[in-house]
C-alpha cells in the first residue's frame, strides 16, 4: 500500500521510515501541507489526465 505523508520535516520522515520497517508500506514524503488543489492535481496524475 502506498501512504503519501504531507507536511513532513526530516524527523518525522526517519521516525515513520523506521516504524515501517515492520509493515512495508511504500511511503512518499512531501514538505508541504496537502491542500485541496494539490490533492486534485494529484488525482489528475494518477488517474493519467494531464493538463496545462
Amino acid at each position: 500500500m502506498k501512504i503519501a505523508v504531507y507536511s513532513t520535516k526530516q524527523y518525522d520522515k526517519k521516525y515513520l521510515q523506521n516504524v515501517n520497517e515492520a509493515y512495508g508500506f511504500e511511503l512518499e514524503f512531501f514538505d508541504f501541507l496537502l491542500t485541496e488543489k494539490n490533492r486534485q492535481n494529484r488525482a489528475r496524475l494518477r488517474s493519467g489526465l494531464h493538463f496545462r
